[in-house]
């Protein structure tokens, strides 16, 4: 048979046509889910999904994109194999395993194939996949090949999946916002959001590798630490001063509906109350602890401490009158800080230290908050002087602290508004210029090493997305109306490529760095959500609709994605008096975007794991009983795993192993629940009862809050457990509230 649109030679049987995946008509029958196939164009840039009408949808997921992609793999081992000259009956495979290895791990050169190459690669395919399944039914049992282990798809997902539960891999702050911990409550017509124990956002850009993170809480006023197993007090005096309560607003008056509401530029620096979450921070690693004790809530000031967290005894008071808005570097080892500052802490002296030199450095007086970041290598220091907040602009200078380094604090330009940091090899710093005050857009100015400040984006509203694995951006520019231009600058090569224009923000960036998803928010609060790769200029639309939340947002994930942007969830036309969607669900492969899939129409929230595997939601929420059910969708099935859970009570583990929640929710004489766990099989375990709050840890560790008593302020036995049915263990008494976990 010849591939109608490009008229290659294929195999009979051949459902998608490798050169041009164009689907071929097989003149099978799909049933009542059978829909008209398309062949769709890469540039995607304008609404093909519905999510409110998705019989408008052109084309099935399963007819265009399980079929287009079901033989990826068989096609590049045949070029692969033809690369290595492996012939066509695998006789050199069989004598050779570590050859066909090697064809396996070898990456295609990226160039057009000639039509005899793909005809050829096809025929290869069609020939691995029959022999394929013979061996599945037993009938190609010719050649001893049991030093040559295949795993099949399912097993390396398994795989995949035991791998993500051992290392802790990057997520994004939206991600990690997911992993949050709630108090129960339950009523009639009332949403279920409340919150007691904290929760920490340090997983994203967390490094790779088993990660031991502390649980850090409060003792009443005192400051306590669990890292291993045994308690540890950080603190006779966590808070020495509250805020006094701020003076009543008065009434304003409320803007016309034809006038814009204004833009707040997040650039600007913001005096605000300092939270006791705040006050503490934990190096991405878990060794290292920075925090504030004897604060005073009123000016964010406090004595700064350094503790190493497998070292009891190493505890270490670094400065007093240290401002809360402090810098740490990327390996935890040192921190930036402004002490003796004003009562707004907007202004102090910046100062420097070093673990290894636990010696306070006095870097330069008169420093404003928030103008000062470490390079990624934490070897120096990028920082604003005089600066003039009427015109938002001072000196940037910068000082080094690498070893027999110049003690020189040098300028290196002037009139900047804002500095925003380095690239990774922190000798490209970039920075803003030409600060309109009135609209908040600014020059990208990026300076090299040993060459002249150049401006690389004009008129940018949002700071520019700097990459830690390579040295790249995606900078914003052309601001106007909200909407903005991104483009991927690349430095090692020199090249700008603009992206996408008229774009809302970069939501998220992939694990590897090479793609975003970003959205087109207009004036109903509703956002299209886009994927495009930095290389790239045409986006594909991969959701439509989705609905900013306005009343009681927490836990209402509408949007989600798995590490690696294969698996894209989320619900579309979202009723918030209801609380419910349709859920749509679509996959990402070799960079092209397949059509959706709606497996639910009353959907929560949702939430995708970080491999892609497994997609999990909320659903059927009862607003009276203030409850959903936990369901599960993967291959194609959907199962619901528990039914009657406290709405807004329910977390989500990473890896798509179990589901944490609470049920049967009392509000008095206290608000307590039963705190269960499920997990992706349906297997459902009672963790504890009549529990306070709970929280769930990135390593999969429960921890479990139960107050003894009444009052203003009770205290509580703080336990933890495990997703695998472990009983629960005692961690600390007389527990006031976990901060950090």
């Amino acid at each position: 048979m010849k591939c109608p649109r490009c008229d290659i030679s294929l195999p009979d049987n051949t459902e998608v046509c490798p050169l041009c995946h164009t689907p071929l008509t097989t003149g099978r029958q799909d049933g009542e889910n059978k829909e008209k196939s398309v062949h769709t164009p890469v540039a995607q840039d304008t609404g093909r999904f519905s999510a409110i009408d998705p019989s408008k949808d052109t084309y099935d997921f399963d007819l265009q994109y399980t079929l287009t992609f079901k033989d990826a793999g068989e096609i590049r081992q045949a070029i692969a194999d033809m690369e290595l000259g492996i012939g066509k009956d695998h006789a050199e495979e069989l004598l050779h395993p570590e050859k066909a290895a090697a064809a396996v791990e070898k990456k295609p050169e990226h160039r057009q194939r000639t039509r005899e190459e793909m005809e050829e690669a096809a025929q290869r395919a069609a020939l691995r996949r029959e022999r394929r399944n013979k061996q599945r039914k037993g009938g190609h049992n010719s050649g001893k090949r049991t030093h040559v282990v295949r795993m099949s798809r399912t097993e390396r997902e398994k795989a995949a999946a035991l791998r993500a539960a051992k290392a802790k891999s990057e997520r994004s702050p939206e991600k990690s916002m997911k992993n949050r911990r709630f108090v129960f409550s339950a009523g009639v017509a009332v949403i279920v959001v409340a919150i007691i124990i904290g929760a920490i956002n340090l997983f994203a850009g967390m490094i790779d590798g088993d990660v031991h993170y502390p649980t850090v809480y409060t003792k009443n006023n005192q400051l306590y630490m669990v890292y291993d197993k045994k308690p540890q007090q950080l603190s006779q005096n966590f808070i020495s001063a509250y805020a006094a309560p701020k003076p009543t607003a008065t009434a304003t008056t409320k803007p016309s509906s034809t006038q814009k509401p204004k833009t707040e530029d997040p650039k600007k620096y913001k005096n605000e109350t300092a939270t006791e979450k705040q006050l503490i921070s934990v190096s991405a690693d878990g060794l290292y602890t920075f925090f504030l004790e004897n604060v005073d809530l009123n000016n964010g000031c406090g004595d700064l401490v350094y503790y190493q967290n497998d070292t009891p005894k190493e505890r270490t008071v670094i400065a007093s009158s240290v401002y809360y808005k402090t810098v740490i570097s990327k390996d935890g080892k040192s921190v930036l800080y402004l002490k003796n500052t004003d009562e707004t802490g907007y202004h102090g002296e910046l100062c420097y230290w070093n673990a290894a030199q636990k010696q306070e450095v006095s870097v330069e007086q008169n420093i404003c908050s928030e103008n000062f970041v470490f390079t990624q290598d934490g070897l120096a220091v990028l920082y604003i002087k005089n600066f003039n907040p009427i015109v938002n602009t001072g000196d940037l200078c910068v000082r080094s602290f690498a070893k027999d380094a110049s003690q020189e604090n040098k300028v290196i330009d002037e009139k900047v508004a804002f500095v925003f940091g380095s690239t990774p090899k922190s000798n490209i710093y970039l920075y803003a210029k030409d600060y309109n005050t009135e609209t908040g857009v600014y020059n990208l100015y990026v300076l090299k090493e040993n060459e002249a400040p150049a401006v690389y984006a004009e008129n940018a509203f949002l700071p520019p997305v700097i990459l830690e694995k390579t040295e790249g951006i995606y900078a914003y520019s052309n601001y106007h109306d909200n909407f903005q231009t991104i483009s991927y600058i690349d430095f090692a090569t020199g090249q700008t490529n603009q992206m996408a224009e008229d774009i809302t923000r970069i939501e998220r960036v992939r694990k590897d760095e090479g793609a975003v998803i970003y959205t087109k928010t207009y004036e109903t609060n509703k956002s299209d959500y886009y994927y495009i790769a930095a290389s790239e200029t045409a986006s594909q639309k991969i959701a439509n609709a989705v609905v900013e939340v306005q009343e009681n947002p927490q836990g209402k994930i509408l949007f989600d994605a798995s590490d690696d942007f294969s698996r894209i969830a989320y619900i579309g036309g979202y009723d918030e008096e209801n609380c419910k969607g349709a859920l749509f669900t679509l996959n990402i492969i070799n960079g092209y975007a397949g059509t959706e899939k709606r497996i639910s129409d009353d959907a929560y929230s949702c939430d995708v794991s970080a491999d892609g595997a497994i997609v999990r939601f909320a659903s059927s929420y009862n607003r009276d009983a203030g409850t959903v059910n936990l369901v599960s969708y993967s291959n194609s099935n959907t199962v619901t795993l528990t039914e009657g859970v406290s709405a807004g009570a329910f977390t989500y583990d990473k890896i798509g192993e179990a589901m944490v929640y609470a049920r049967n929710v009392q509000m008095t004489p206290t608000t307590s629940g039963d705190v269960e766990c499920v997990s992706s099989k349906g297997k459902i375990r009672q963790v504890d009862t009549g529990v306070n709050s709970y929280g769930l840890k990135q390593d999969g560790t429960i921890l479990l809050l139960k107050k003894d008593g009444e009052g203003e302020n009770p205290v509580g036995k703080l336990y933890y457990s495990n997703q695998k049915g472990s009983k629960i263990r005692l961690m600390d008494e007389g527990v006031s509230a976990v901060v950090l976990y």
